[in-house]
């Protein structure tokens, strides 16, 4: 945001003011005009300079076409003469031809420096009435609640000197959000409303006082969806709303993001027993998460469609992570990993794969966390392996096992899987010399591999992760066409039944917030 600022100020000093107009209006308009007090003045200067240069042209055009009209009208006087004649029709002269043929033309260029004036014109009347509802309304909300952050930031900051009185600071910022919070219900600025309790939450949750930060989450779930109880009501809102389409028409973008943000906070945050809450939070995330992809063409709508489907380049141009206070692309990644543990762990393993997608490209897009890109790999693995699409899963892995230092690409021709007996693959790897060994060569799996790109973890194969995905790789062996398909259906059940727990509880680590 600051740099789209110092670029709208640059644009200024060099007098680029076409150029500033399409910037400022474009980054006020993605931004939802984080820094209007400050864009807003400079662009309707701009404007009012592109339209004086149009009035300007105009009178430039209108005096020199009423001049050559007056010099014309001025010499023919002068050749008229003053004996009587006939009235009859006569032709026109080459030279009075000549003079309507260029009258003509500077007509025309009067008439269109008219249109460019009444277009400018009629854009600085649009910019100026932006900026008059920016500062009556947007304006204010956004400085209170500028206000009530930079009281946080203040109060970390003395924090860390030992200098602040917690006892007496904390009613005051709990105060100042309070205030925030009632102005913006009263503008109907959801997503700020949805924003500022937010940051009063994640105040409540730094100072220790879990309890009443889950409270402030799930009121802010409820104002950015416009309903109470939100757990019990989303289904209804979302029919409502026309479905995954709707919603996003409905959220924008940038809501839809932030309420996932806040779903994984309400999610880490919930009561074990509150199974039921947890699970509709859970489920809300995963249409949330495909509901952000329905208006693009080239992303399956169907969440089976998204086994198999990776994101590239989703963002482009828009950056939702330009104020990290309302989104933050490393607290949307730890939400997105509750979602979609928590659908896992509930046995909707299908609806998570929206949610997957959507936490790999930022795993491997945004924030390049190897760690997080290789977990949410094997997260996604696993899930599809418990709903029987053992080839998607082992193609979801293609790439996070480095086996024999090379990187390992699943094909062949489709066959039947089978999956040892929980236990069988450690006495194959002690008879064959380890785990690395037992899982190479990844061309002999003899599955088909369904493209997706290769990832390149560059762990050590010691680590943790890679030693999961070896452990996971080397149980799985192909039969010919053929087999036993109960057979492998039993010990695929077994295996699976053995290793999801180990590693669910190796890649589970808490979930902790800012």
């Amino acid at each position: 945001a600051k740099l789209l600022v110092f670029l709208v100020q640059a644009l200024g000093v060099s007098k680029q003011w076409p150029r500033l107009v399409e910037v400022g209006s474009r980054f006020n308009a993605v931004s939802y005009n984080v820094a209007g007090s400050t864009v807003f003045p400079l662009v309707l200067h701009a404007q009012s300079e592109i339209r004086h240069d149009a009035h300007a042209a105009l009178d430039k055009k209108q005096h020199t076409l009423k001049a050559y009209v007056h010099a014309w009208e001025e010499e023919q006087s002068k050749k008229r003469k003053r004996k009587m004649r006939v009235v009859r029709e006569k032709e026109l002269t080459p030279e009075e031809k000549a003079f309507e043929r260029r009258r003509d033309m500077m007509t025309k260029g009067v008439e269109e420096a008219t249109q460019e004036f009444e277009l400018q014109s009629h854009r600085h009347d649009q910019l100026s009435r932006a900026f008059e509802r920016f500062r009556n309304s947007n304006s204010v909300a956004i400085e209170a609640l500028i206000g009530s952050r930079l009281l946080v930031e203040e109060f970390c900051r003395d924090f860390e000197k030992g200098l602040v009185d917690v006892a007496a600071s904390v009613p005051v910022i709990v105060k100042s959000y309070t205030q925030t919070v009632a102005l913006l219900r009263e503008r109907q600025a959801n997503y700020l409303l949805g924003a500022a309790l937010q940051d009063l939450a994640d105040f409540h949750y730094s100072i220790g006082d879990h309890d009443q930060a889950i409270h402030v989450y799930i009121e802010g779930m409820e104002a950015l969806l416009n309903t109470v109880e939100f757990y019990k009501t989303w289904r209804t809102l979302y029919v409502d709303k026309g479905g995954k389409g709707g919603m996003l028409k409905w959220l924008g973008r940038e809501g839809i993001l932030l309420a996932l943000q806040i779903l994984g906070k309400v999610l880490a945050l919930a009561p074990d027993a509150d199974l039921p809450r947890q699970l509709e939070c859970a489920l809300l995330g995963s249409v949330l998460a495909s509901a952000l992809f329905s208006a693009h063409a080239g992303i399956p709508q169907d969440d089976h469609a998204l086994a198999t489907f990776e994101l590239k380049d989703f963002f482009g141009e828009w950056e939702p992570f330009h104020d990290a206070r309302t989104l933050s692309a490393g607290a949307l990644q730890k939400s997105l990993f509750a979602i979609g543990r928590h659908l896992i762990a509930n046995d909707y393993q299908v609806e998570s794969m929206g949610v997957f997608v959507l936490l790999q490209y930022l795993c491997d897009d945004k924030i390049l966390d190897v760690d997080a890109a290789v977990t949410c790999r094997v997260l996604k693995g696993v899930a599809l392996s418990e709903i029987g699409r053992m080839a998607e899963a082992v193609s979801v892995l293609a790439g996070v096992v480095r086996a024999g230092g090379e990187l390992g690409l699943l094909c062949g021709a489709k066959r039947a899987i089978r999956i040892r007996p929980a236990g069988a693959e450690e006495q194959e790897q002690e008879e064959e010399g380890g785990a690395a060994k037992a899982a190479a060569p990844m061309e002999h799996l003899g599955v088909p591999f369904y493209g997706l790109a290769p990832f390149f973890n560059h762990l050590p194969p010691e680590h943790a992760l890679n030693q999961a995905c070896l452990m996971w790789i080397g149980a799985i062996e192909t039969d010919a066409p053929g087999a036993d398909a109960e057979a492998d259906d039993a010990a695929a059940a077994a295996t699976t039944a053995a290793l999801v727990p180990q590693l669910s509880e190796r890649l589970s680590p808490g979930v902790k917030f800012q």
